[in-house]
């Protein structure tokens, strides 16, 4: 029989580690390993779950917040602590052998629920956001680790003499399967654009640390030198943390005199096809723990623009598959993304390379067996 793994997600919406989630699952070997995910509810999570014939079941899990409102936090420690019942009851009565916590919002249930049922848990880090005394106590309840990045890794502060052992997977995709669901042109014909226009397209949730403010003030000076160049910027704020940003940035965008050039898409579904459009895939992020929406360009042969911080620079080869800042300079920003809009071999060579890198780094098949590996090695699963 194969063993059970509890996957437990604090989201229903789905955004970067709930689309690697779903790579994972639809990876796995079901004769070795049979997954299971807990879910608060229902949502295109488990909608596509479903589609993947993956059991998934409610339960009361909550996205921890920072707060310093005492009542708050007793609200949510007494939220984290049902959850964790919750799910030491469905593990021993589904014979789960791992609960792995998909990301740090999940990991306070998933570890106690672990604990509680007498189960290892593996704590899939993915930010680089991380308050120390938090990660230590998580850490606890922790059998292993896995950092999506080196720069993850180094930012969780997990050492040698605490905590588990953090091995560094990075998210892998499969390319083919993705670069199958493009529907190139549609995108460009929904805009209304021409084959020859410049387009620059973000993808990333909607929320500050995202960085488009500093793109929109790029988007400004790359119009001086590409007058026909469009943006178009696609997301949510997925779970309603910063609910007057969208806001913020259409009076930006007015301010700028962008109105005419810059499209906000909202939240989709069809990356590929947004991706196939591009010209150009800008992540102006602050800092990506990975940047999962690169593999996803690279996929397709379309070059990144991004910032040169965090976890990106592990996926995107400055000056072979892209271009990377150095600094957050919107200047240096406009710059990149100027000069490679006028080099359109160059825009081409570095989509090829992207191309053959993803393939050759970032197979999927070998990022679910890396994870397998770690299952294998934790202590007293249940058999």
């Amino acid at each position: 029989m194969p063993e059970r793994i509890l996957y437990v997600s604090a989201a229903g919406r789905i955004g970067g580690a709930e689309n690697s989630l779903l790579q994972l699952v639809g990876g796995l070997d079901r004769c070795e390993f049979a997954p299971v995910v807990a879910l608060p509810g229902p949502g295109p999570l488990a909608d596509a779950l479903e589609r993947l014939g993956v059991p998934a079941f409610q339960a009361p899990l909550i996205r921890p917040r920072r707060t310093p409102n005492p009542v708050r936090l007793g609200l949510m420690g007494g939220g984290t602590a049902l959850g964790a019942l919750c799910l030491a009851r469905e593990a021993r009565r589904r014979s789960v052998s791992v609960i792995h916590a998909l990301n740090t919002a999940a990991q306070p249930a998933a570890g106690l629920g672990a604990a509680a049922a007498g189960l290892p848990c593996v704590w899939h880090l993915r930010d680089l956001r991380c308050l120390r005394v938090v990660t230590r106590g998580l850490a606890r309840f922790a059998h292993a680790a896995i950092a999506v990045s080196d720069a993850v890794a180094k930012a969780s502060a997990i050492g040698p003499d605490w905590g588990p052992q953090v091995t560094v997977i990075p998210n892998g995709i499969d390319a083919d399967a993705f670069a199958a669901r493009a529907r190139p042109g549609r995108l460009r014909g929904e805009l209304g654009l021409r084959p020859e226009d410049p387009l620059l397209v973000v993808v990333a949730q909607m929320v500050p640390w995202k960085g488009h403010r500093d793109f929109l003030h790029a988007m400004a000076l790359v119009r001086t030198r590409h007058p026909h160049a469009t943006a178009a910027l696609a997301g949510d704020d997925l779970f309603g943390d910063d609910p007057g940003y969208l806001s913020e940035l259409r009076r930006l965008v007015a301010s700028l005199g962008l109105e005419r050039v810059v499209r906000f898409l909202g939240y989709r579904t069809d990356v590929p096809t947004l991706v196939a459009d591009a010209d150009l895939l800008v992540i102006p992020s602050e800092a990506e723990p990975f940047g999962r929406v690169a593999l996803e360009a690279m996929a397709l042969g379309t070059p990144v623009v991004g910032r040169g911080a965090g976890g990106l620079p592990e996926v995107v080869e400055h000056g072979v598959t892209g271009r990377l800042t150095r600094g957050r300079s919107v200047e240096e920003l406009a710059g990149l993304i100027s000069d490679l809009l006028s080099d359109p071999e160059g825009r081409r060579a570095m989509g090829e390379a992207g191309y053959r890198r993803v393939r050759e780094r970032f197979d999927l098949a070998r990022h679910v067996e890396r994870i397998c590996a770690v299952y294998r090695r934790l202590p007293a699963r249940r058999r």
